[in-house]
Order: C-alpha cells, then structure tokens, then sequence
C-alpha cells in the first residue's frame, strides 16, 4: 500500500505565497535602482563644486562645455576629485558590506529573516534624507 504524498510548493512558489516577502522584494528592488542611477550622476553633479573649491574655477558652469577638450583644466581637476570621491564612497561601502554580511547573517539565523531586513532597509533609506 503506497501512501500519497502531499505535493508540496517550490522554493519559488513558496517564497512568493506571503504578502511581506513581496513587498520586502519590491522595496529592495526600487532601493536599487536608485542607489544603481545615482552612481552615474553624483561625480557630474560634483565636477563644478570641486573645481570652484579645490581649484579656483571661476568660469561658467562646467556642464556647459561640450567637449572635455574645450573644458578648463580647473573643470577636469574637478572631474577626476569626484570620480575619485565616488570611488572611495563605492569601496567603502564594500568593505562595510564584507564585515557586516557575517554578522547580519548569524543574527537572521537567530532572529528570523524580517527583523534584520528591515532594519537593513530603514538603513539605507536614512542617507537620502
């Protein structure tokens, strides 16, 4: 006599059965699309800044240069501090994730998974503000 199992849910279908998970998903999602779009901007945004305060730029706006050619060698200075900044705040953060991943995860083994996710989430939405 063979006894029927029940069928039960993959780890996709599972995962996606609980309202919070879903909405824990999407928020992670949304953080990274804005967190990914930033990258791009922030040093273009910064150029001028850096070039009036480090190197004495005093000329027009060096976003109104077409061509990096034609850009004073103030605005390129400028340029290079904030693609330089931006890649100290990237491996910062990094080496951030690195140590606190560890530490993240043996408190979700002991905790469960919501509590360190959103307080991970609360987190990251505190910067912009």
């Amino acid at each position: 006599m063979v006894e029927e199992q029940e069928a039960q849910p993959g780890l996709f279908t599972a995962y996606f059965t609980t309202k919070a998970t879903v909405i824990i998903l999407v928020i992670n999602i949304v953080l990274s699309l804005s967190i990914g779009s930033t990258i791009g901007i922030v040093p273009e945004v910064l150029q001028d800044r850096y070039a009036r305060l480090y190197h004495d730029y005093e000329g027009p706006d060096c976003s109104s240069y077409s061509t990096a050619a034609s850009m004073p060698q103030a605005c390129q200075h400028g340029a290079d501090d904030a693609q330089d900044g931006s890649a100290m705040g990237s491996l910062a953060l990094n080496i951030l994730t690195l140590f606190c991943n560890p530490v993240v995860g043996s408190l979700s083994d002991s905790y469960g998974r919501r509590s360190p996710i959103s307080i991970g989430m609360f987190l990251c939405i505190l910067p912009p503000l």
